[in-house]
Protein backbone atom coordinates (compact mmCIF):
# COMPACT_ATOMS: atom_id res chain seq x y z
CA UNK A 1 0.00 0.00 0.00
CA UNK A 2 1.36 3.43 -0.94
CA UNK A 3 2.15 5.80 1.89
CA UNK A 4 0.13 8.99 1.92
CA UNK A 5 2.00 12.28 1.79
CA UNK A 6 1.29 15.35 3.87
CA UNK A 7 -1.98 17.21 3.35
CA UNK A 8 -1.98 19.91 0.67
CA UNK A 9 -1.42 23.50 1.65
CA UNK A 10 -4.69 25.29 2.35
CA UNK A 11 -3.55 28.69 1.09
CA UNK A 12 -0.31 27.96 -0.74
CA UNK A 13 -0.64 31.03 -2.94
CA UNK A 14 -0.77 33.31 0.11
CA UNK A 15 2.32 31.65 1.58
CA UNK A 16 4.40 31.81 -1.61
CA UNK A 17 3.25 35.33 -2.52
CA UNK A 18 4.17 36.55 0.98
CA UNK A 19 7.59 34.90 0.58
CA UNK A 20 8.25 36.41 -2.86
CA UNK A 21 7.21 39.84 -1.62
CA UNK A 22 9.00 39.39 1.75
CA UNK A 23 5.84 40.41 3.59
CA UNK A 24 5.53 39.93 7.37
CA UNK A 25 2.26 37.98 6.94
CA UNK A 26 4.49 35.13 5.70
CA UNK A 27 4.96 34.05 9.32
CA UNK A 28 1.19 33.90 9.95
CA UNK A 29 0.69 31.95 6.70
CA UNK A 30 3.51 29.56 7.62
CA UNK A 31 1.89 28.90 10.99
CA UNK A 32 -1.51 28.31 9.36
CA UNK A 33 0.04 25.74 7.03
CA UNK A 34 2.03 23.84 9.66
CA UNK A 35 0.00 20.63 9.27
CA UNK A 36 0.91 20.42 5.58
CA UNK A 37 4.58 20.13 6.50
CA UNK A 38 3.98 16.95 8.47
CA UNK A 39 6.56 15.70 10.93
CA UNK A 40 9.45 18.11 11.30
CA UNK A 41 12.79 18.16 13.03
CA UNK A 42 13.98 21.40 14.63
CA UNK A 43 17.75 21.78 14.50
CA UNK A 44 19.77 24.37 16.36
CA UNK A 45 22.71 25.69 14.39
CA UNK A 46 25.68 27.69 15.54
CA UNK A 47 26.21 30.93 13.65
CA UNK A 48 29.65 32.43 12.95
CA UNK A 49 29.01 35.40 15.27
CA UNK A 50 27.81 33.42 18.26
CA UNK A 51 29.25 34.39 21.62
CA UNK A 52 29.97 31.07 23.41
CA UNK A 53 28.64 32.57 26.65
CA UNK A 54 25.31 33.41 25.02
CA UNK A 55 22.81 30.59 25.47
CA UNK A 56 20.19 31.75 22.94
CA UNK A 57 20.06 30.11 19.52
CA UNK A 58 21.50 32.24 16.74
CA UNK A 59 20.08 30.16 13.90
CA UNK A 60 17.50 27.48 13.46
CA UNK A 61 16.64 25.11 10.66
CA UNK A 62 13.44 23.12 10.36
CA UNK A 63 13.77 19.95 8.27
CA UNK A 64 10.62 18.42 6.77
CA UNK A 65 10.35 14.64 6.88
CA UNK A 66 8.94 14.62 3.33
CA UNK A 67 9.22 17.30 0.65
CA UNK A 68 6.25 19.61 0.23
CA UNK A 69 5.41 20.78 -3.29
CA UNK A 70 3.88 24.23 -3.74
CA UNK A 71 3.83 26.68 -6.65
CA UNK A 72 6.62 24.96 -8.56
CA UNK A 73 8.87 24.62 -5.50
CA UNK A 74 9.88 21.44 -3.69
CA UNK A 75 10.37 22.53 -0.09
CA UNK A 76 12.53 20.38 2.18
CA UNK A 77 12.89 22.72 5.14
CA UNK A 78 12.74 26.21 6.56
CA UNK A 79 15.69 28.37 7.64
CA UNK A 80 15.67 31.36 9.94
CA UNK A 81 18.79 33.19 11.04
CA UNK A 82 19.51 36.49 12.74
CA UNK A 83 22.32 38.24 10.84
CA UNK A 84 24.10 41.59 11.00
CA UNK A 85 24.32 43.54 7.75
CA UNK A 86 26.47 46.68 7.95
CA UNK A 87 25.99 46.66 11.72
CA UNK A 88 22.19 46.46 11.49
CA UNK A 89 20.26 43.43 12.83
CA UNK A 90 18.43 41.58 10.04
CA UNK A 91 16.38 38.42 9.82
CA UNK A 92 17.25 35.93 7.06
CA UNK A 93 14.34 33.57 6.48
CA UNK A 94 13.03 31.26 3.77
CA UNK A 95 12.85 27.73 2.47
CA UNK A 96 15.37 25.02 1.79
CA UNK A 97 14.92 23.27 -1.51
CA UNK A 98 17.02 20.90 -3.62
CA UNK A 99 16.83 23.31 -6.59
CA UNK A 100 19.79 25.32 -7.79
CA UNK A 101 19.80 29.12 -7.79
CA UNK A 102 18.84 29.41 -11.48
CA UNK A 103 15.88 27.07 -11.02
CA UNK A 104 14.61 29.08 -8.06
CA UNK A 105 14.92 32.33 -10.00
CA UNK A 106 12.90 30.79 -12.88
CA UNK A 107 10.12 29.73 -10.49
CA UNK A 108 9.94 33.26 -9.03
CA UNK A 109 9.95 34.81 -12.52
CA UNK A 110 7.21 32.49 -13.79
CA UNK A 111 5.11 33.03 -10.69
CA UNK A 112 5.29 36.83 -10.78
CA UNK A 113 5.73 37.79 -14.42
CA UNK A 114 8.94 39.60 -13.49
CA UNK A 115 12.52 39.21 -14.70
CA UNK A 116 15.46 38.99 -12.32
CA UNK A 117 18.53 40.97 -13.28
CA UNK A 118 20.75 39.93 -10.37
CA UNK A 119 22.34 43.03 -8.86
CA UNK A 120 20.11 45.16 -11.14
CA UNK A 121 17.01 43.87 -9.30
CA UNK A 122 13.61 42.97 -10.69
CA UNK A 123 11.67 44.32 -13.65
CA UNK A 124 8.02 43.61 -14.37
CA UNK A 125 7.36 42.05 -17.77
CA UNK A 126 4.09 43.66 -18.82
CA UNK A 127 3.64 41.10 -21.60
CA UNK A 128 3.81 38.13 -19.22
CA UNK A 129 0.75 36.06 -18.48
CA UNK A 130 1.43 35.73 -14.78
CA UNK A 131 0.27 37.36 -11.56
CA UNK A 132 1.89 40.65 -12.55
CA UNK A 133 3.81 41.86 -9.51
CA UNK A 134 7.46 42.48 -8.82
CA UNK A 135 9.09 40.48 -6.02
CA UNK A 136 10.74 42.29 -3.14
CA UNK A 137 14.30 43.56 -3.50
CA UNK A 138 14.89 41.74 -0.17
CA UNK A 139 14.25 38.37 -1.89
CA UNK A 140 17.40 36.36 -2.46
CA UNK A 141 18.48 33.07 -3.97
CA UNK A 142 21.27 30.58 -3.45
CA UNK A 143 21.64 26.94 -4.34
CA UNK A 144 19.12 25.25 -2.07
CA UNK A 145 17.61 28.46 -0.60
CA UNK A 146 14.93 30.99 -1.52
CA UNK A 147 14.17 33.64 1.07
CA UNK A 148 14.38 37.17 2.38
CA UNK A 149 16.64 39.37 4.45
CA UNK A 150 14.48 41.91 6.27
CA UNK A 151 15.13 44.47 9.03
CA UNK A 152 14.84 43.37 12.63
CA UNK A 153 13.96 46.16 15.01
CA UNK A 154 16.52 46.84 17.72
CA UNK A 155 15.80 44.74 20.77
CA UNK A 156 13.22 42.62 18.93
CA UNK A 157 13.71 38.88 18.67
CA UNK A 158 12.73 36.97 15.54
CA UNK A 159 9.72 34.65 15.70
CA UNK A 160 10.69 31.22 16.99
CA UNK A 161 10.13 28.52 14.34
CA UNK A 162 9.08 26.23 17.17
CA UNK A 163 5.95 28.37 17.43
CA UNK A 164 5.24 27.91 13.71
CA UNK A 165 5.76 24.14 13.45
CA UNK A 166 4.92 21.05 15.46
CA UNK A 167 8.00 19.83 17.23
CA UNK A 168 8.49 16.09 17.16
CA UNK A 169 12.01 16.12 18.57
CA UNK A 170 14.95 18.47 18.88
CA UNK A 171 18.68 18.05 18.33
Amino acid sequence: MAELGPPPLLRGNRLVNALLQCRPDFFAALGEEKDAFGKVTLLDAMGPHRDPAHVARVAQRVAFEKPVHVSGLMLTGYIQRRVNVAGQPKLLWGFQTPADEDGLVRVAENRTGSSYGGSDGWTLDLEAEATGYTPSEALGFADGFIGCTTPLAAGKEPPDPADLFRTEYRQ
